[in-house]
C-alpha cells in the first residue's frame, strides 16, 4: 500500500512540474497552483520515504543557495519595524524556490521525464509565439485575450507588458535554437524546431525591447 502511495506521489510531483512549466508564460494563478501541488506532494513523499541523495548530488548548488539565504537573513538586521514582514518574505516567498528546485532535481533524474519536460516547454513556447502573431495581425492574443490597439505598439503576448514577454523569449530562444541545430534523423523535426525559433525571434522583435534583444543575442552566442 505504501509503495502504491509513493508511486502516486511521484507521478503527482512529476505532472505538477509539467503544469508549472506549461503555465509559466500564461497564468500566474495556474503556475502558483501547480507550484503548491508540487511542494505539497513532494513534502508528503519525503515524509513517507526520506531520501536526500539528490541533495548530495548537487552539493555545490545547494551550498551556494545556503550562503545566499544566510546573507539574506543577515540583511534582516536592517529591517527595523518591518522585521516580521521581512521574515515571512524570506521563508515563504524566497524559501519556496530552493524547495521547488529540490523537487525538480529529485524528480528529473530520469531521461524520459526530461524529454517530456522539453516537449511541454516547446508546446508552451509555441503557443506564446502564436499568440503574439494573432495579437499582431488580428488585434488580440488567444491565451489571455489581451488586445493590441495599434500595430505601432509593442506586443505583450499573454504577459502584462512587453518587458515580461521579452524576458521570457530572451531565455527561451537560445534553448529552442540549440534544439533546432541538433543533428536530427528526421528533417521534419529539425524544420519544425527551426520554424518555432523563427516565430519566437519575430515575437521578440515586436516587443521593441532592446534589453530583450541584447539578452537573446548574448544567450545565442
Amino acid at each position: 500500500m505504501k509503495l502504491k502511495i509513493l508511486r502516486f506521489l511521484d507521478k503527482a510531483v512529476e505532472y505538477s512540474i509539467y503544469g508549472m512549466i506549461f503555465f509559466i508564460p500564461i497564468s500566474k494563478a495556474a503556475l502558483g497552483t501547480f507550484a503548491g501541488f508540487t511542494a505539497l506532494f513532494f513534502l508528503i513523499k519525503k515524509i513517507l520515504a526520506p531520501d536526500f541523495t539528490s541533495l548530495k548530488s548537487d552539493k555545490t548548488l545547494f551550498l551556494l543557495l545556503l550562503c545566499f539565504f544566510i546573507f539574506m537573513g543577515l540583511s534582516l538586521i536592517n529591517s527595523g519595524p518591518l522585521i516580521d514582514k521581512s521574515i515571512r518574505a524570506l521563508l515563504i516567498k524566497w524559501g519556496r524556490f530552493p524547495f521547488l528546485l529540490w523537487a525538480i532535481i529529485d524528480t528529473f533524474g530520469d531521461k524520459k521525464r526530461i524529454i517530456r519536460a522539453v516537449y511541454v516547454f516547446l508546446i508552451s513556447a509555441t503557443l506564446v509565439g502564436l499568440s503574439v502573431f494573432t495579437q499582431r495581425f488580428m488585434g488580440f492574443e488567444f491565451l489571455r485575450g489581451r488586445v493590441l490597439g495599434s500595430s505601432s505598439l509593442p506586443s505583450t503576448g499573454p504577459f502584462n507588458n512587453q518587458n515580461g514577454l521579452a524576458a521570457y523569449l530572451s531565455c527561451l530562444i537560445p534553448f529552442v535554437l540549440s534544439f533546432s541545430l541538433w543533428k536530427w534523423k528526421r528533417a521534419f523535426v529539425k524544420c519544425l524546431l527551426f520554424l518555432i525559433t523563427v516565430i519566437l525571434i519575430l515575437s521578440l522583435n515586436w516587443t521593441f525591447c532592446r534589453g530583450g534583444w541584447l539578452g537573446a543575442i548574448a544567450g545565442v552566442i
